[in-house]
């Protein structure tokens, strides 16, 4: 039996209170949110070293302390990530949010390393904008600044739109004929002409 060496790795840390958390819904949730519901549910534990959140994976304990950034193998980030979900606001119809967020990546193998991008993360310079209609506002900039980054986008757009008008152009083709088959003869009446 082989043994498989997991070579992605990533960066894990508490949530900050200034951060929007993406929910499984689509909804957003406030970091405050968060580190309220983590008080309510009494996930906060104490030590000599100050306030941590302790997570069971394979039998061990993690303790994750605020501000505090732990480096694991995918898998078990992943795994870290789905134990952290705690129900934010009310505890019959409350958001579930994970209190962990994913800081960075990294990859043995090619050497690679890079900050984690959240769906939020703007492509042109990488700044998260938290949430998508801020991006939108955000990417818009980038185009009024940076055109010829957008152009392969407005040249598909364009082609888009020529299809769309080709596919009219063929529908009311189609319904003009559609028409023509359905022509009723009509018979003029005859007149008498002496």
């Amino acid at each position: 039996m082989a043994l498989a060496l997991e070579t992605q790795q990533v960066s894990l840390k508490i949530v900050d209170e200034a951060a929007v958390v993406g929910t499984a819904d689509g909804d957003e949730v406030s970091g405050k949110q968060i580190y309220r519901s983590m008080g309510n549910n009494k996930v906060w534990r104490n030590d000599a070293r100050g306030k941590y959140v302790s997570l069971m994976f394979d039998g061990q304990e993690i303790k994750f302390r605020p501000g505090e950034i732990k480096t694991f193998s995918i898998s078990v980030a992943n795994a870290l990530i789905r134990a952290s979900a705690i129900i934010v606001g009310d505890k019959l119809t409350g958001e579930i949010a994970p209190f962990l967020q994913r800081v960075g990546y990294s990859d043995l193998a090619t050497n690679e390393s890079k900050p984690f991008a959240s769906p939020t993360t703007c492509p042109v310079c990488g700044n998260d904008q938290h949430t998508l209609a801020r991006l939108t506002r955000h990417i818009l900039k980038h185009k009024k600044t940076h055109p010829e980054l957008f152009e392969d986008a407005q040249d598909a757009q364009e082609e888009l739109q020529r299809n769309l008008s080709t596919e009219e152009i063929v529908e009311s083709e189609l319904a003009e004929a559609d028409g023509a088959d359905s022509v009723q003869n009509v018979v003029e009446p005859e007149t008498d002409e002496q």
